[in-house]
This record gives C-alpha cells, sequence and structure tokens, in this order.
C-alpha cells in the first residue's frame, strides 16, 4: 500500500565530519547519489546496475526520481521499505538496495566519483520445492479436487500440497459445503485464465503477460493469491497504458482494492494526459468514479509538486 506522505528520512543521511548524502533518483538500472559538503557544494555520483551483473530492484521497471524533468516521478513506496543507508564509519556508508548490501567509500573531496562495492551473494539453501510441485502438477491421476472454469473446462489439483499455499482452497475444505463435498469448485473465469492460476500455484508459470494481467488482478484479490497479485503488479506498473488502458486498468485496480496499481494509472495519466479529469478525457467513468478519479490526480499532483520543491 502506497500513502501521501513519502519516506525522505530513508533517502536522506546526514554524515559526521562530512555533510549529507542524498540519493536522488533510483530505477532498476543505475541510481544517482549526492554528497553535499559542509560548505553546501554538491556532488553528484551515478551508478550502473550493469556493472554489478545484477538489478538494483529485481524484476523492476521505474521507481523514483526527485527531478521531474527526468520525466518520471511515480515511485512504488514498497520497494523503500526495505531501504537503508547507514554510516558505517566517517568515510565509508552502507546502501541496502532490496534487501542486498553496497559499501560506498566517501572521499573527504575532489571530483572523482568513489566506487560502489557490492557484497558478494551468498548461495541460498536447495529447495526442491518448486521442483517438486512441478512433478506433482504432471500426473493428474494423483489429484482429488477438481475445479471447473466456466468454459466447463476440468482443471484437476492435489489438494495436500495446494492447502498450505493457497488459504481460499483450505477454507473452501473445512466449509462443509457443496463443493467440500464433491470435491469439486466452479470458478467463473475462462479457461486460459485459471490455467494461469493453476499453473501459478504449482510454480509452472512465474510471470505474468502485460496482456493478461487485468484480468487476474481480481481473481488475484478475490481469492488470496498474494503471489500472483504481486505478479500482476509487476506486469502492470511501468508498462505503457495507452488509449483507453489507463482508465480501464484504474477502474480494474479500484475494483480489486489495489492501491499500487491505482496509483500508477494517476500517475501514468497525470504525466501523459494532464491534472484535470473531464467527461470527455474519461467518458467510461461514472461521476463517482469520475470525481474519485480527479481526487487520485490531484493527491499524485502533491506529490509532484513536493518532489520539485525538494
Amino acid at each position: 500500500m502506497t500513502t501521501d506522505r513519502l519516506p525522505l528520512k530513508q533517502r536522506m543521511l546526514k554524515l559526521k565530519d562530512i555533510g549529507s548524502l542524498s540519493i536522488d533518483q533510483c530505477t532498476y538500472k543505475n541510481i544517482e547519489l549526492t554528497v553535499t559538503d559542509k560548505q553546501g557544494h554538491a556532488r553528484v555520483w551515478n551508478y550502473s546496475a550493469k556493472k554489478f551483473g545484477t538489478e538494483f530492484f529485481p524484476g523492476g521497471k521505474r521507481f523514483f526520481s526527485a527531478n521531474y524533468s527526468n520525466k518520471w516521478w511515480y515511485e512504488r513506496e514498497s520497494n523503500w521499505l526495505d531501504f537503508h543507508m547507514v554510516q558505517q564509519d566517517t568515510k565509508s556508508v552502507i546502501l541496502v538496495i532490496a534487501g542486498h548490501p553496497y559499501t560506498l567509500q566517501v572521499p573527504d573531496k575532489g571530483n572523482v566519483q568513489p566506487h560502489l562495492t557490492r557484497a558478494p551473494d551468498v548461495p541460498a539453501p536447495i529447495s526442491y520445492g518448486t521442483k517438486a510441485l512441478q512433478e506433482i502438477y504432471k500426473h493428474p491421476q494423483l489429484a482429488d479436487f477438481k475445479i471447473i472454469d466456466e468454459d466447463d473446462k476440468t482443471h484437476l489439483i492435489h489438494t495436500q500440497v495446494l492447502i498450505p499455499l493457497w488459504p481460499y482452497l483450505a477454507t473452501v475444505l473445512e466449509s462443509g459445503m457443496t463443493e467440500s463435498r464433491d470435491r469439486t469448485l466452479k470458478l467463473q473465469y475462462p479457461s486460459n485464465i485459471l490455467d494461469i492460476i493453476i499453473g501459478f500455484l504449482y510454480g509452472t508459470v512465474t510471470n505474468v503477460s502485460e496482456e493478461l494481467a487485468l484480468e487476474l488482478l481480481i481473481p488475484a484479490k478475490v481469492y488470496f493469491l498474494q503471489d500472483l497479485e504481486r505478479a500482476v503488479e509487476r506486469a502492470i506498473t511501468g508498462s505503457s497504458l495507452e488509449g483507453d488502458r489507463c482508465i480501464i486498468s484504474w477502474q480494474t485496480a479500484k475494483q480489486a482494492d489495489n492501491q499500487v496499481i491505482r496509483d500508477y494509472c494517476s500517475c501514468y495519466f497525470l504525466e501523459h494526459v494532464g491534472h484535470q479529469a473531464t467527461a470527455y478525457l474519461c467518458p467510461d467513468l461514472l461521476p463517482e468514479e469520475l470525481a474519485e478519479f480527479q481526487t487520485d490526480l490531484n493527491n499524485q499532483r502533491a506529490r509532484q509538486l513536493l518532489y520539485e520543491g525538494q
């Protein structure tokens, strides 16, 4: 969830005996840092994620720019929750970006850009969870539950392995309703959507296409599929919302109570169309929706002005 209050303290650090350090721009490809000494002299340094063979925000698109001339100022604040800058000693700062530490050696003076060093990766413990699920998925004869889509196609699943992963399924099985007794659940979604949902649960599907992302948002919310909802957010945020796709995406996000996509749509509209929502520009919105959309635009405009005033 995003808020109107920006976590600015996380991006600014007072440096003992030096001055201050701020992170002025961050995308998955690069970051821009500014060090200001006690006399007010600023030095700007840019670092590319390509140097580290990774991304600063893995799987991300564009996240933050304090300078509106860069034509991008939308951010997903959840990406900053684990962001930290800590002064290790008088000449080094630790930046934790997306959970990974980087060390910056701050020079006393001069315009030479210091090195930003990424801590070595620690190998993750071997896990066969996803692989095991994918193998189980290949054996429908072991399935003990049916999901029928709106096209009357039957999807077979294995409750014993999916119950810990899918709270909604556990609720259905414990409810004592007809669905739990008949071991059959009817969901009013097309076959291709159910294929993706089930594939996501079993790990055979890991990414969501921009074309189908909106269709997956509401079922992901309704059926408590949080990981799928995050995948939908990744697909939509940063994508192009040309034509009426911006308004349709905003409406869907509002219906699904997804603030991340809702904020993204209002930012996109503000940047590419303008800060005034009218019936002419948004013909598909009801009057009450138009008023609510305008409120979102006003909130994002206020945030933009706050950035420009920094």
